[in-house]
């Protein structure tokens, strides 16, 4: 509840900023602003004094509760999930799955941000994904209507949330579970410059670990966090363990197998997979943030498809929130939405993608994009990719990291360089940008300790737990 009027308070003190600046002189604005910036340098030092508070009584419930958790035999695991999208805990679970110390179970959580309609459909896609897998999967919203009470009827003695925002009901946030060792893998590999929502979110100083992507977020962190990352651990990002290793199987005692199944409708290798992955940021306003070209290229991918129907294959994978956000945008709405998905997934040389895409992106021959996290995921496949900047004010959003994992990728600004991609680097194979792409791979990317990143989390788990 703090958290949700922490929310609101922001968006009032934004509002206000903007109808003072609207009506005030510039000179008396300014000195407001001098103002208000000396008022909070005043009073920082009570605000860190308060945290370092708060922070005492948090270390004492989580020592307490590694106490506890230690002295059991078996270890119930829970894995908080929003969108099936936001997964990256494959090798982990899999690992505990054949370790007859722990009981993993996924937890269906519900997503409000969009309504009742988009958070019934999104738990239900998510509990029939991880059905068909194989998980031990539960939805918190049972058949009756009532909710799952997670903490008195799953009672788990772990808890990996997979998000760090309230976008769910108040029992599955992680202020529900002050007695509970807690863990978090960001879900996304971090490379924009926001450090706000990065490192100083409730759910990153109350969390009892926090595995960081690499050495410079672990550094990132120390240096925004006002608990100076205290509670980070470096392991690398299990959400390329599918490109590293084999999500923990073969350390866990699988038998070595690929994990790539051919999710492409067209077969024939010759011809050329391409997917296209727009972010939902549609908002028209400007910002470093906003990162989405679909509304001026929503058709022109089509007509690519009809262009080149002998030489490439295009998959539709958009961010999940495009969905939702489209269908409250003015000139779209519901039914013009369902309809352009379904003409991708209806189209001879066209197929729609939602959910998980680690085989997508395996048997992939490039990508062409304007996400965040897939400038990172999808490179680290070593295949060619497209990054479509809308502006070059975007270009201004990314970390010092960040801005090397950019410039690894081919650009475009016009609809002419998104084709001259397809016809020069896809199709043809001129791939110039290979060797800067595997030389950035192997100085930032790959996990320490010559293990996957899922076995560098379960590593830690045995240590905090003494099994």
């Amino acid at each position: 509840m703090i958290t949700i009027y922490r929310k609101i308070s922001l968006a009032m003190v934004g509002e206000y900023k903007q109808y003072l600046q609207r009506i005030s002189p510039g000179f008396l604005y300014n000195g407001l602003v001098i103002v208000y910036r000396g008022y909070k340098q005043i009073i920082k030092p009570f605000r860190i004094f308060i945290f370092l508070l708060k922070h005492k009584k948090v270390e004492a419930k989580h020592k307490k509760a590694l106490e506890y958790v230690r002295s059991k035999e078996k270890i119930k695991a829970a894995f908080f999930i929003n969108h099936d999208s936001d997964w990256k805990y494959e090798g982990v679970y899999r690992i505990m799955e054949h370790d007859e110390r722990f009981e993993p179970v996924i937890i269906i959580c519900p997503y409000l941000t969009y309504g009742e309609e988009q958070m019934l459909e999104v738990m239900k896609n998510g509990f029939n994904v991880f059905s068909e897998k194989g998980y031990n999967v539960i939805k918190t919203l049972r058949d009756d209507g009532t909710w799952l009470d997670v903490k008195n009827e799953v009672q788990p003695d772990l808890i990996f949330f997979a998000n760090p925002y309230l976008h769910t009901r108040a029992e599955y946030y992680i202020t529900n579970f002050p007695d509970t060792l807690t863990f978090y893998v960001p879900y996304a590999f971090v490379i924009t410059d926001r450090p706000s929502l990065r490192y100083q979110l409730e759910l990153h100083y109350l969390v009892y670990k926090i595995f960081r992507e690499s050495d410079y977020h672990s550094k990132e962190a120390r240096k925004y966090s006002l608990n100076r990352g205290s509670n980070s651990v470096v392991s690398g990002y299990p959400g390329l363990d599918f490109v590293f290793k084999d999500n923990g199987r073969n350390n866990a005692g699988d038998q070595d197998k690929s994990i790539c199944n051919d999710p492409w409708k067209i077969k024939d290798r010759q011809v050329k997979r391409i997917i296209w992955a727009p972010h939902h940021s549609i908002e028209t306003d400007k910002s470093r943030f906003n990162f989405s070209n679909f509304l001026e290229y929503h058709q022109f991918f089509l007509d690519l498809a009809d262009k080149y129907k002998d030489d490439i294959m295009l998959s539709f994978k958009p961010h999940p929130l495009l969905k939702p956000k489209l269908k409250n945008l003015p000139g779209w709405g519901e039914e013009r939405t369902e309809n352009y998905y379904k003409a991708w997934a209806t189209r001879p040389n066209c197929q729609l993608n939602e959910g998980m895409y680690y085989d997508l992106f395996l048997s992939s021959d490039a990508m062409i994009h304007d996400s965040v996290s897939f400038l990172v995921e999808y490179l680290c496949t070593k295949k060619p990719s497209l990054y479509m900047v809308i502006d070059d004010y975007v270009l201004s959003g990314f970390s010092t990291l960040g801005n090397k994992i950019v410039d690894a990728h081919y650009h475009s600004r016009t609809k002419e360089d998104v084709e001259s991609f397809i016809k020069d680097v896809v199709i043809s194979g001129e791939d110039t940008m290979k060797q800067r792409r595997e030389a950035l791979i192997k100085t930032h990317l790959q996990p320490p300790n010559n293990n996957s990143a899922s076995r560098n989390i379960m590593n830690e788990i045995y240590r905090i737990t003494g099994k």
